[in-house]
């Protein structure tokens, strides 16, 4: 990299963008061992829900690809784990008839329908790149 040693402190965004453009690159061209090596390093920098969701997601392709759902299963769920979500990568029956109904009762009375009708999301860590206008990218 082109950027000097104190990058990750001085100019956080900057590195973890270009790391991330890296390590997707190295992904989609074949480069695999090195794509993993690099997401891997790249999640423990990540500095916020959004960093971490975003090398997560690229991170479960990766393991998908190479035929790894159990590694891209748990990568998941480590990301859910820093966010309080504690689920099992094997949930029992009872478990997740616990957390559908929890997701229902959630719901209450509302149609899925009726979702739409909701206020949009304003919270920019919510809204990671999706919050961003074009304009920004």
């Amino acid at each position: 990299m082109l950027l000097p040693e104190d990058s990750w402190e001085h100019r956080h965004e900057l590195t973890f963008a270009l790391e991330l453009h890296r390590g997707e690159c190295e992904f989609l061209t074949g480069a695999l061992p090195e794509a993993e090596q690099r997401l891997t390093a790249l999640s423990i920098r990540a500095a916020n829900t959004v960093e971490r969701a975003t090398v997560t997601c690229l991170r479960a392709e990766l393991y998908t690809t190479l035929d790894q759902g159990s590694r891209a299963i748990a990568v998941g769920l480590d990301c859910l784990q820093h966010l309080g979500i504690g689920w099992s990568p094997h949930p029992t029956e009872e478990e997740a008839r616990r957390e559908y109904e929890r997701i229902w009762s959630q719901l209450g009375d509302r149609t899925i329908e009726s979702l739409i009708e909701l206020p949009l999301m304003s919270d920019p860590a919510s809204l990671g790149d999706a919050g961003r206008s074009d304009q920004d990218h």
